[in-house]
Order: structure tokens, then C-alpha cells, then sequence
């Protein structure tokens, strides 16, 4: 049964109450860290995450919905990432959820904080250690309290019996001064109970400093920017696991005539999006997802739901695209990484004679200082694998061999589909045939005959 706008009202109101009545009863949860500047608060569930039929799912929607090499690459690349393996590792660690807060109050230092309680019993520097090694991140050596862990920039401090994780200094957040944000918790009150929940409110005053600030919001939208600060006055997200995935997102406006405004401008850029060669041919089945994605219009909220079958659809083929996109950038940096390198080998050869290094670290002089070198010798899809390059030192000066010699590639376990390849004159090719591949990789082990 549908609501009527005074019935959704008074809903919202009931939402408002309760999610206030949370807040004074939870100083301790997830609410103790949010600010002023706090447009969404988004949470996890870990308890329920169980990453077997999750990865079967992702496997089976993908199959169906993309051709062979897709799926067979995109799930390489799930495997590999911490998409999959993140919660699962916080989980064993004993976490039970996790939260991310994002702010305008650290624009641009930090878009927000991860906040992870810690249950009884748990342990805060396992957790810690578990997003550390998710992410690849090494954990530098003596980090100062109040910083549990650090790498870099980024931090793990426990606070009372919350881990957070941010970068900067995390001693903002011994005595952190939260906000009421009672509109922001009834939008995550009513988002439910699900897997996945996000919850967005903007406060009155972020509304009007980008109403004064951007009276007119920028080609291609051309409109007042009121249509966005009094369109979206809040929205939640649910999404849930499989064995029974859905997807479902409410975006409440003002009034139904700021409802009708905002749904335009979205239907303007999905509209430009349909006409855009490039997104149709980096994501198959643009157009199923364009669709399944437009919200519709009731009375005072637009909505978006999509049911277990739309959710194999669209996620397989957003999911696959996204990929797509990334592999394009991380073919784009590797080959980078070996025109560089390509180029230290033909300086180094110059300064001995035509002779090539024994390793690519005694070329590391030409390739920059230690943190660049580190850069351009890691295959930016396999962080951790480094070397991410495997050098074959050419057994002769280099004027005696020819300039099509293979002197470097891309190392991988298992066929990955394409490799990039440097060759000895210092061009760098990215190789689909694998036959190809595995004879330029012999020929260059060879021993050439005197």
C-alpha cells in the first residue's frame, strides 16, 4: 500500500523520533563520531557476511550476464582485490560491522573516517592488522600513540570501543565533539536492517553555502542548484546478501514539486549517458543498467528497487565494466612503469659499453630515487608481488641483437589475457596471444650463439 505525502510525513516523523531516542541511548556507538559537517553515514554487517555464496553469486551472475573472458576476468580481479576478502578477514578477526562516516569538516585532507566497534573479547590490534593487510598497507615500525598502527598518512587508533581509521592525526579523535544529527539518523533508521545500509542528509548549512556559493550548477546540468539542496533533503540505501540479494534507494525531497525537479536532472544525465559512445562500449549492457537504475516518481520521493533477478543483471554488468575501466588504467600505469624502465636499461647500457645490469636493481640510479624506483617496479594490478616486472638481461651488447628482443614483461602466474611487453629499443607493447608471449619470452632466454 502506498502512503499519501501527509501519511509519509507523519511516518518520517515516528523515524525521527526513534532514530533520536537511539541517539541519547548509543553515546557510545557509531553516532559519538559523527560532526556537523556530516552528509552520510553508511554501515556494514559483518555477522551476516559469508563470502562462499557471495563469490558463487558474483560467479553466476556474471557468467550469465557477460561473455566468458569478462567474467573469467573480472573474477580474477575480485579475488585479488579486498572486495571480497576485506570483511571476511575483519570478520575472523572478530569484527561484527563497520562503519564510514563521511564530513566536509577535512575536505581535503580526508573525505571522512572508518569507525569498527570492538565487540568483547575482540581483539582492536588484529582488526587493525586485518584492514592493514587487506589493503597491502606495511604498518611502519614504532607508531606513536594515540596511533594503534600507521602506514603512511593513514592511521588505526582505538577510541573507548571503537576503532577508527583515517589519515592525518588521529588525537582529533581522543576528545571528539559529536553533533545531533537527528535527520541523518532517521534516514539510517529507516534504511533498515540489511546487509548494507547508507544514509545521506546534508545540513542546513552545507544546503545554503552551495546555494550561495553555486547558485547555478555547471554544464551539462544548467540548472539552479536548489534543485539538488531541496531535491535531496535525504535518502537511505538498503542492500542485502545473497542467497536473496536487492537493492532499494529512497531519496526524499521537500515537496513533490522539488521531487519532480530532481528526478529531471537525473533523467537529463542518464539521457546523456545513453548517448555517450565511450560508456556503451567500456560497459556492456549500458542500457539495462541506465534502466533498471532511473528512479521513479511518487507524490514527494523518488525510488530505485531492484529485485533479486534485476540485481544479477545490473550488478554482473556494473561490476564487469567497472573492471574494465580499471584494467584499462592499470594496463595504462604498467606500461608506463616499463617505457621508464625500458629507458634506464638503454641509459645504463650507454654508460657500460652496450652491456645490460644483472638485476633492475643495479639500474635503480636511473630510474629515480628509492620511493620511485619502488613505484615504477610495481605492476600497479599486484601491489604486492614485487617485483611486478620480470627482467631477462640480454646475454649480448646491444648493438649485436636486434631491436624486437624481449628484455622485460609483466610477470604472472597464469595467462592473463594480454601482457605488456618491453622490447630492447624501448618500445612497449601489450600482447593478447599467448602463443606470441610464451615464444618472445623463450627466444629471450635463450643463449644466443656467439
Amino acid at each position: 500500500m502506498k502512503l499519501s505525502p501527509p501519511s509519509r510525513r507523519l511516518t518520517a516523523l515516528f523515524a525521527l523520533a526513534a532514530a533520536t531516542t537511539a541517539y541519547a541511548d548509543q553515546p557510545q556507538g557509531i553516532w559519538r563520531f559523527v560532526d556537523a559537517q556530516t552528509i552520510a553515514v553508511a554501515r556494514l554487517d559483518l555477522a551476516t557476511y559469508n563470502h562462499a555464496p557471495i563469490e558463487q553469486w558474483f560467479t553466476t551472475a556474471l557468467t550469465a550476464n557477460t561473455d566468458a573472458e569478462t567474467a573469467k576476468r573480472t573474477l580474477s580481479q575480485l579475488h585479488l582485490g579486498p572486495v571480497l576478502s576485506m570483511p571476511e578477514s575483519l570478520k575472523d578477526a572478530g569484527a561484527t560491522e563497520l562503519f564510514v562516516v563521511c564530513t566536509l569538516s577535512n575536505i581535503p585532507a580526508t573525505p571522512g573516517w572508518i569507525v569498527i566497534p570492538i565487540p568483547a573479547g575482540a581483539n582492536p590490534d588484529a582488526i587493525a592488522h586485518s584492514f592493514f593487510d587487506s589493503l597491502g598497507l606495511k604498518s611502519d615500525p614504532g607508531a606513536r600513540p594515540p596511533a594503534l598502527l600507521r602506514s603512511g598518512s593513514i592511521f588505526a587508533t582505538v577510541v573507548g570501543d571503537s576503532l577508527i581509521l583515517s589519515t592525518g592525526d588521529p588525537a582529533r579523535f581522543q576528545n571528539f565533539t559529536p553533533a545531533d544529527r537527528p535527520e541523518l539518523a532517521a534516514a539510517f533508521t529507516a534504511a533498515g536492517n540489511a546487509s548494507i545500509i547508507l544514509a545521506i542528509a546534508p545540513n542546513n548549512d552545507t544546503r545554503q553555502i552551495i546555494e550561495q556559493m553555486l547558485p547555478q550548477l555547471p554544464p551539462p546540468a544548467s540548472v539552479p542548484s536548489t534543485v539538488l539542496t531541496r531535491g535531496l533533503h535525504s535518502a537511505h540505501l538498503s542492500i542485502s546478501f545473497p542467497p536473496n540479494p536487492n537493492f532499494n534507494l529512497l531519496i526524499q525531497s521537500d515537496t513533490p514539486e522539488n521531487a519532480s525537479a530532481l528526478q529531471s536532472l537525473i533523467t537529463k544525465f542518464l539521457t546523456l549517458a545513453r548517448q555517450d559512445q565511450g560508456f556503451h562500449k567500456n560497459v556492456a549492457g549500458a542500457d539495462q543498467i541506465l534502466d533498471a537504475i532511473t528512479p521513479k516518481l511518487d507524490a514527494d520521493h523518488l525510488t530505485v528497487s531492484l529485485d533479486s533477478a534485476s540485481m544479477d543483471r545490473v550488478t554482473s554488468l556494473f561490476i564487469a565494466g567497472l573492471f574494465t575501466q580499471r584494467d584499462h588504467a592499470f594496463q595504462m600505469k604498467s606500461m608506463s612503469n616499463l617505457k621508464q624502465i625500458g629507458l634506464a636499461l638503454i641509459m645504463y647500457a650507454n654508460d657500460h659499453k652496450g652491456a645490460y645490469p644483472d638485476t633492475l636493481d643495479q639500474a635503480a640510479s636511473y630510474i629515480g630515487q628509492p620511493p620511485q624506483f619502488q613505484d615504477v617496479t610495481t605492476d600497479p594490478l599486484h601491489p604486492n608481488h614485487h617485483p611486478g616486472y620480470t627482467y631477462i638481461k640480454p646475454d649480448a651488447p646491444s648493438k649485436q641483437l636486434p631491436a624486437e628482443a624481449l628484455v622485460a614483461y609483466e610477470s604472472f602466474d597464469q595467462w592473463p589475457g594480454r601482457i605488456p611487453v618491453l622490447f630492447l629499443d624501448g618500445h612497449v607493447e601489450l600482447v593478447s596471444d599467448q602463443q606470441r608471449a610464451q615464444t618472445l619470452i623463450t627466444q629471450a632466454k635463450t643463449p644466443k650463439q656467439p
